[in-house]
């Protein structure tokens, strides 16, 4: 949030091309965290998730609704298991903050909002069963070439 300056420090102001690379960054980083989440959150995961966008769908107040959305992404960060994902999140939004000087901006309709954040929870739900059907489809698989490789003649 600091940057040199010709004599000491000053606050760093950001352009919009800082903006959207800040944007890029989190959505790389935060589409892995939502891979790792998917295979690796637990129930309670889970609970904190829906518990996040319980709150928001149940406050009619913008900041209520914008704290819970943090929050959500946060426990979605958190649910990866991966500190150095979750580390770098917080830093970029950290960084965004640079940006957030006026009023806080409306999330638009947030009835898309909460779709969004109901598809995700979905997806989190049903991606780990997914994953591991796909693993276990494989090693089926694999287990299936074992026996009729191992079936097959010596000289074939």
């Amino acid at each position: 949030m600091l940057e040199r300056a010709p004599r000491g420090y000053r606050v760093r102001s950001g352009t919009p091309e800082d903006v959207v690379e800040i944007y890029e960054a989190r959505i790389a980083l935060e589409s892995e965290a939502a891979a790792s989440a998917a295979l690796r959150r637990t129930d309670l995961d889970l609970a904190r998730l829906q518990h996040q966008h319980d709150v928001a769908r149940a406050s009619s107040d913008d900041a209520a609704v914008r704290a819970a959305d943090f929050r959500f992404h946060e426990v979605l960060w958190q649910a990866g298991h991966n500190t150095t994902i979750a580390e770098l999140l917080a830093k970029l939004n950290t960084r965004l903050r640079i940006y957030d000087s006026g009023p806080p901006s409306s999330f638009g309709e947030p009835e898309v909002l909460y779709d969004e954040h109901e598809r995700m929870l979905q997806a989190l739900r049903d991606h780990a069963r997914a994953a591991v059907r796909g693993h276990l489809q494989r090693s089926l698989e694999q287990r299936i070439r074992t026996l009729v490789s191992g079936a097959q003649p010596a000289d074939r």
